[in-house]
């Protein structure tokens, strides 16, 4: 098997890619099938075919080809030639190739075998044995030389560039320093946050007791001050009990009066019966309708205690801030406990009440042992122009359960917002944004979920 070079003139073939070329090859001959392989990076890779526009590295018949070439070029003696016969041999048998010519092709300097073309027939009624493709190959040879020539000291140059062999010794060492900075730069370590707006002071009204709202003293944003009547309430089924116990109460003071009246009367009369006897069941009397008078009265002032609490004033100076903006109070059946309305101070300051993931509490806390201020950037998600940055103020020590159902940890951070550009329409809106813990090497910050998934692991 002789090497193949190209030395003709250049031919309307030139511009021909690989695949191209065998196919035009295969046309013009008798070959069945035309394979081009040519070693890249140490290994024989398929570069053509004239039966597909692009053969697979993973295909049996490349792995079949790079084995076959592999031993080919350690080829030396006796016993290889017969290992690489074998390996050629059981490849007609089992691609039923019936002859198989093998064409080295080498570069313009004549250094080595850098590309192998491979003429198939397979088998037919009509066998072509080897010379005759020879013939058939030497005959189309001197047409497509140019454009294969060119394709193989391309191919030659690529693998020979010393640009490429330097990078090749460069690339371990440029790796080293890549990795080394990646662990030596430092870059902020920020965790998401999210969480809603509070003003710092404000009263929650509740309704003390089940009943009705029969006065409305305020409206929306209105300002009030301390001790202004807000609204009020009224229960018919307490003001029923409270018109029974006065009734009973009046009862029960009529009926003590009269019979102390009796009791005066009677001591003024002598009788022969015995007096002492009549006057001790007469106390006795006497006494249980105290008892019972003092009972009614202090259930009196009870319900006078809670009607009086029907009368909700405001705590402290602010402004009112609406359940229900769209309907009117006034009219409604509420429960015990239900909310009603809040007294808002937005002149007191906002505060952003955040919620930390739990898997997350351990960035914090190490950012804390190391004495570094917390610092939060965050912003309205309704108004992403509405953005300040503020200190963590407080980190709770126990963990809650938000609505998702996911643990967190509360903390609280001042908002920024001056009163005079706050809403009150912006009370419990949606803040977002992330905490500064501390600095963190690059490789952790963009291998991050992979080292908090071994965390979790461990």
């Amino acid at each position: 098997m002789t090497s193949v070079q190209f030395h003709t003139a250049s031919s309307k073939q030139d511009a021909m890619t690989p695949y191209q070329l065998c196919h035009h090859i295969a046309a013009c001959t008798r070959a069945d099938r035309v394979l081009w392989f040519s070693q890249i990076n140490e290994r024989w890779r398929p570069i053509a075919s004239s039966v597909r526009s692009s053969v697979s590295l993973d295909s049996g018949l490349a792995c079949e080809w790079q084995r076959i070439l592999d031993e080919l070029a350690t080829t030396s003696d006796s016993s290889s030639t017969s290992s690489f016969n074998q390996l050629l041999d059981a490849y007609r048998r089992d691609n039923e190739v019936s002859t198989l010519l093998l064409l080295p092709l080498q570069s313009s300097d004549a250094k080595q075998t850098v590309s192998y073309l491979i003429l198939e027939t397979f088998q037919s009624p009509t066998i072509v044995d080897s010379s005759e493709l020879r013939s058939d190959w030497q005959t189309i040879a001197p047409e497509v030389a140019t454009s294969i020539q060119r394709i193989v000291d391309t191919q030659d140059d690529s693998l020979n560039s010393p640009q490429l062999g330097t990078w090749r010794k460069a690339l371990p060492i440029a790796l080293v320093l890549i990795t080394a900075a990646l662990f030596v730069i430092r870059v902020p370590l920020r965790i998401p946050v999210e969480g809603t707006l509070h003003p710092i002071q404000q009263q929650r009204v509740f309704a003390p007791t089940s009943g009705r709202v029969v006065q409305v003293d305020v409206e929306q944003h209105q300002s009030v001050e301390a001790g202004d009547v807000l609204l009020r309430l009224q229960s018919d089924e307490l003001d029923l009990q409270s018109e029974i116990i006065r009734g009973n109460l009046a009862t029960a003071k009529a009926e003590l009066a009269a019979r102390r009246t009796v009791r005066s009367d009677r001591s003024t009369r002598s009788t022969s019966l015995s007096p002492s006897c009549s006057a001790s069941e007469s106390s006795t009397n006497e006494l249980v309708l105290k008892e019972r008078i003092a009972s009614l009265e202090k259930q009196q002032q009870f319900i006078q205690r809670i009607q009086a609490s029907m009368i909700i004033r405001a705590e402290s100076r602010g402004t009112v801030h609406r359940w229900d903006e769209e309907k009117s109070l006034l009219g409604r059946d509420v429960f015990q406990g239900q909310w009603l309305l809040d007294v808002v101070n937005v002149d007191s300051g906002v505060q952003a009440r955040l919620h930390l993931p739990e898997r997350h509490l351990h960035y914090i806390l190490h950012a804390q042992s190391q004495k570094k201020p917390l610092v939060s950037q965050l912003q309205l998600r309704s108004q992403p122009d509405v953005a300040w940055s503020s200190e963590i103020e407080q980190v709770a020590s126990v963990v809650t359960v938000n609505e998702a159902g996911n643990p967190t940890i509360a903390m609280l951070a001042a908002a920024n917002i001056s009163s005079g550009d706050f809403e009150q329409t912006l009370l419990g809106a949606t803040v977002v944004g992330d905490v500064h813990a501390g600095d963190s090497s690059l490789a952790f910050m963009l291998f991050r979920p992979f080292f908090e998934s071994l965390e979790e692991l461990w």
